[in-house]
């Protein structure tokens, strides 16, 4: 009964209060009944279904980085029940990081941030396997650390890592292995959650992390890796980096970083901004493991005025291509998310960006199918002459590939009225 659960929950969370293991602790498991266990997800297991919600129980995470992304990323993994996470991080929990941790309080200052996170993750799900690896992730231990032996591989990776040269790192060692991983950049300065972002890291703009990354990338690791989703703000931040005190200048700032070669200014931050961050994530992965992917917006909307242009164009296309325009019925909305989700303000074919020439147009992909989101593409104005005298086979095989992988990712992804929620 109700009161049953209560005091079964209460005993479980007594029980796991101080449960705290050193670096490198197993896994935990302890023993809860089916009754209590249906109880904590029925929430999450009724919105995934039964099916989905068996893929989180049997899914391997790891969590690079327990600041106030990855923390708050891997507190909502646990709690939507994904049956294991492997939890990353040399760093300790300090009075400074208590404004945008998730879990942290004053008691766990000074101690492992992956020993805290442990710890009050199993006080609510004692259920989930938590591992607390307290090191830091290196290119080297990298084998080791994702993909040890005695462990599935992680279903995905979530880099949380504020250092751009670890996370070049981290994110080059993933696309070698075949490793899934998403990306958080820059959280600091900025405090606009609506402004918040899932794109392919190509596409990420007005983040400065985002920019050296991709060069990191790109100079060391064979540009490996650049397509990586990343959570990002196209928020300019509004503060910058604090100036080194007094006494930092007079001793050298190397004397203050807690790892050679690290950042030693501080960048404020608004503590919802990582927490934002770090929800997202959680969002991404959760749905992708339970086979509900999500086709997030990717960056700055377009105006109304762009949007009513393209219809315009859309529609002029189309008396051209089969005579009449009366096939099209796309929304606003609609145009909004062909444009900046499925193509990311990019010709399909060349990839040229939205602005960077006249303007792109979006039409008809395949003759014989309907102008729906599936079946429209954002093209210059000469592919669009091509699509129209010679239909798809006017261009190479290869693009037409890409093409149509694209709007089938569009068709699979997008259920009826996603594409103008």
């Amino acid at each position: 009964d109700g009161d049953g659960l209560e005091a079964e929950l209460r005993g479980l969370a007594a029980e796991h209060a101080g449960d705290v293991q050193g670096a490198g602790g197993g896994p935990v498991a302890p023993g809860v009944s089916a009754d209590t266990e249906r109880e904590v997800f029925s929430r999450v297991a009724s919105f995934f279904g039964d099916e989905g919600f068996q893929r989180l129980r049997g899914a391997v995470v790891v969590v690079v980085g327990q600041g106030g992304v990855g923390s708050h990323a891997a507190h909502m993994l646990a709690r939507s029940g994904v049956g294991r996470l492997r939890l990353i991080d040399f760093d300790q929990v300090t009075a400074s990081s208590l404004n945008r941790h998730a879990v942290a309080t004053l008691a766990d200052v000074g101690t492992a941030k992956v020993s805290a996170m442990r710890r009050h993750v199993l006080s609510s799900v004692p259920g989930c396997a938590v591992e607390a690896l307290d090191e830091m992730f290196t290119e080297e231990h990298a084998e080791r650390l994702l993909l040890p032996p005695s462990s599935a591989p992680p279903a995905l990776v979530l880099d949380c890592i504020d250092d751009v040269d670890t996370k070049a790192q981290l994110l080059a060692f993933c696309a070698s292995r075949g490793l899934r991983v998403i990306t958080a950049l820059g959280a600091g300065g900025k405090a606009d959650p609506t402004r918040v972002r899932i794109a392919p890291l190509t596409e990420v703009i007005h983040d400065a992390l985002g920019q050296k990354l991709r060069a990191r990338l790109v100079q060391h690791h064979g540009g490996r890796a650049v397509d990586t989703p990343a959570v990002y703000s196209y928020e300019k931040p509004s503060v910058g980096l604090l100036p080194l005190t007094a006494e930092q200048l007079s001793e050298g700032p190397a004397a203050y970083g807690a790892v050679a070669g690290f950042r030693v200014r501080v960048l404020p931050v608004l503590g919802t901004q990582p927490a934002v961050f770090g929800q997202c994530m959680a969002a991404c992965v959760l749905c992708e493991l339970a086979g509900r992917p999500l086709a997030p917006e990717a960056g700055e909307p377009i105006s109304r005025n762009v949007r009513h242009k393209l219809v315009q164009k859309l529609r002029t296309v189309e008396r051209r291509m089969v005579g009449t325009d009366d096939a099209v019925d796309l929304t606003p909305e609609d145009v909004e998310f062909i444009v900046t989700s499925v193509w990311y303000r990019r010709c399909a074919v060349s990839g040229v960006r939205m602005g960077h020439q006249a303007g792109l147009t979006l039409a008809r992909w395949r003759r014989d199918e309907p102008p729906a989101l599936d079946n429209v593409v954002l093209l210059t104005g000469q592919q669009v002459d091509v699509l129209e005298r010679d239909g798809v086979q006017g261009f190479p095989e290869e693009v037409r590939r890409s093409v149509d992988a694209r709007l089938r990712w569009v068709a699979e992804t997008v259920r009826p009225g996603a594409g103008s929620a």
